[in-house]
């Protein structure tokens, strides 16, 4: 049998091998020396610290959304996605319309247009996935709690008592437990500025707090 023909022109590298795309990118100063510090300290060069750090954001967003259907459950999380696109997206957006760049300090929650514009947004997608029928406030428990708890003046303001214990633990007013830690994660993302207007809120709402001091 005649021997095969060797394809014309060079063989085909294996993926790993082929030539890398390039991709200018601008930098601001910081984010550049930044990027130098770290490829120094990795024994890699500029553009190999750069790839490194964009394939791992594209993992971390894979990371994100499991630990999200963990912690939530899957239908819970696709709409704590919804709503977070909203606020970066609305938010941005109302930002650069009164005038004011999105990252600056407090972003759109220190804009009122802009804070208005991400809870209309955000109240339309609720609406959205609302379920049909009728809400009826629940008058017995007993197959959950037990058969003599339960009755439409809790159940009726369930969403807003809940809510008043989240805002009591970010503000650190009688709270204990997981809670607790939870309301400290929470309060040290937010800032001072912010928790003291959530704190000036629970006030002004009646809630009877009693501080962790005490």
């Amino acid at each position: 049998m005649p021997a095969a023909k060797r394809p014309r022109g060079r063989p085909r590298k294996s993926l790993e091998k082929r030539k890398r795309n390039t991709i200018a990118v601008r930098a601001r100063d910081e984010l550049k020396s930044a990027l130098e510090r770290s490829a120094a300290a990795n024994q890699r060069s500029l553009s190999e610290e750069a790839e490194m750090r964009l394939e791992q954001s594209f993992r971390a967003q894979g990371m994100l959304d499991q630990a999200l259907e963990l912690a939530f459950g899957r239908q819970s999380a696709a709409v704590v996605l919804v709503i977070g696109r909203l606020m970066r997206e609305v938010g941005t957006y109302a930002a650069l319309a009164s005038g004011r760049m999105p990252d600056t300090a407090g972003g759109w929650l220190a804009d009122p247009f802009a804070f208005d514009q991400v809870r209309v947004a955000i109240n339309k997608a609720l609406d959205a996935v609302r379920p049909d029928g009728e809400v009826v406030v629940p008058l017995r428990t007993g197959q959950i709690i037990g058969p003599d708890i339960g009755n439409a003046d809790i159940f009726g303001h369930l969403g807003v008592g809940l809510a008043q214990g989240a805002l009591s633990a970010i503000v650190g007013h009688g709270i204990t437990g997981d809670l607790q830690s939870w309301g400290e994660k929470i309060r040290a993302r937010l800032g001072p500025e912010i928790v003291d207007r959530i704190a000036e809120h629970v006030e002004r709402t009646g809630a009877k707090l009693r501080s962790v001091e005490e």
